[in-house]
């Protein structure tokens, strides 16, 4: 075994092979991180915490850059940058299952699910070069598919739009 030199300091030496990991993210049954070898290629590991064998490396098709891990409802949300923005990603812990969530222009960020529902910041109406004052927040039902915004800054301020009345100011 030989140490390799990962610093401009060089008193600063790493074994061959260690890996950097981030990202950590904790349920009641998972707890999952990103792994970026010396190679520079990221890996989704996921470790069921009932479970007494080696966490696994998901089987996931496309993988650039995954950040802002999140565990719920059986299911590891993150965001990664594949498409060449940010986009949420989805994988089905039981069956391995990997899906889009969101993949649009702009970023979408930011995923926090519970049960069968995600919601995220998008920024599919923002403008090039403004501060991202566009974003909304956004929510899916991962059951069905359905998608809904659940705020609103347009022009007639309706802000949040879901379960809300804009007639005599009723919420």
């Amino acid at each position: 075994n030989q140490l390799i030199k990962t610093s401009k300091d060089a008193d600063v030496l790493v074994p061959p092979g260690i890996a950097a990991r981030g990202w950590p993210a904790l349920d009641n049954t998972w707890a999952a991180w990103v792994e970026r070898g010396t190679d520079g290629i990221s890996t989704l590991q996921v470790w069921r915490l009932d479970d007494d064998s080696a966490p696994k490396t998901l089987a996931v098709p496309y993988v650039a850059d995954p950040v802002q891990l999140h565990l719920a409802g059986g299911r590891l949300y993150y965001v990664d940058t594949v498409y060449g923005d940010p986009d949420v990603f989805a994988v089905d812990l039981e069956t391995g299952l990997w899906t889009a969530v969101v993949a649009l222009a702009g970023a979408q960020e930011r995923p926090h699910g519970f049960g069968d529902r995600v919601v995220w910041q998008d920024c599919r109406a923002c403008v090039f070069g403004d501060d991202g004052s566009g974003r909304e927040i956004y929510l899916r039902d991962m059951a069905t598919g359905t998608e809904t915004r659940l705020t609103d800054d347009g022009d007639s301020d309706t802000a949040p739009v879901l379960g809300t009345s804009t007639e005599a100011g009723q919420v």
